[in-house]
């Protein structure tokens, strides 16, 4: 009471739902109707939900009543629609479509390039949080294609690599080469378990393992990753002057 809000963010709206059954239109019109009365109480407020999609990622997941219920639907896809947003997953390029929206025309896709700047922090429960430091979202100019994607992470690997320490990166393609068995490697493994490597830590090993040029082999669940040395680790490894050792 007495304050006067300008955004509330309802990350995801499927947990508001309760008991309700977010695919009965009666069901979901209690939950957005409170939401609507809220908006009403508070005249300058924005309200901003999330939610997954479904009905072949065309629109919001459940019934078509969270749709009439607010202004306006955008949905977000990476790169590459049916042909494989999948492999596009991280990209910081993106599309944004409004398959609804009130008193305005449909225009199209348009593509986006969101940069986030964060870092990790440990809580005093033992946990660990990604704190954003600085997010900035930048138009495109049209919309974005998987050619794009491929740039940016392209890019995106080429800045990473400047900011590796060239010796780490020699010691990991090692590692990789030394794998005998075949079994590839974790990132668990050079950050902090057998074949832990001076340098690496848990948020870079990702990416002295890219630099390195390993593959990474996911297993069927695609929860567990192994990474495996290339003809362009051997490459690396081979043209890169060993560390001094002191």
């Amino acid at each position: 009471e007495g304050s006067r809000p300008d955004m509330l963010l309802v990350d995801s709206l499927i947990r508001f739902m309760g008991e309700q059954d977010e695919n009965a239109a009666g069901d979901v019109a209690v939950v957005t109707g409170f939401f609507v009365e809220l908006v009403q109480d508070f005249p300058f407020l924005t309200l901003v939900y999330s939610q997954h999609t479904g009905h072949d990622g065309k629109r919001a997941r459940g019934s078509s009543e969270f749709g009439a219920a607010f202004d306006c639907q955008m949905l977000l896809q990476w790169p590459g629609g049916k042909d494989g947003p999948g492999k596009n997953i991280g990209c910081g390029l993106f599309n944004i479509e409004s398959p609804l929206a009130r008193n305005a025309g449909y225009t199209g896709a348009f593509g986006v390039e969101l940069e986030v700047k964060s870092h990790w922090e440990d809580t005093s429960d033992g946990d660990e949080v990604n704190v954003i430091d600085r997010a900035r979202l930048t138009p495109f100019g049209r919309s974005v294609t998987t050619d794009d994607a491929t740039a940016w992470f392209a890019n995106r690997k080429n800045a990473q690599v400047g900011d590796l320490d060239p010796k780490v990166t020699f010691l990991v393609t090692k590692a990789l080469l030394d794998d005998r068995k075949g079994e590839g490697l974790t990132e668990y493994a050079i950050w902090k378990g057998k074949q832990r490597v001076e340098g690496v830590t848990r948020y870079n090993a990702k990416a002295y393992l890219r630099a390195a040029n390993a593959e990474e082999h996911r297993d069927p669940s695609g929860k567990k990753s192994t990474w495996h040395a290339s003809d362009m680790t051997i490459h690396i490894h081979d043209s890169t002057t060993p560390p001094a050792v002191h």
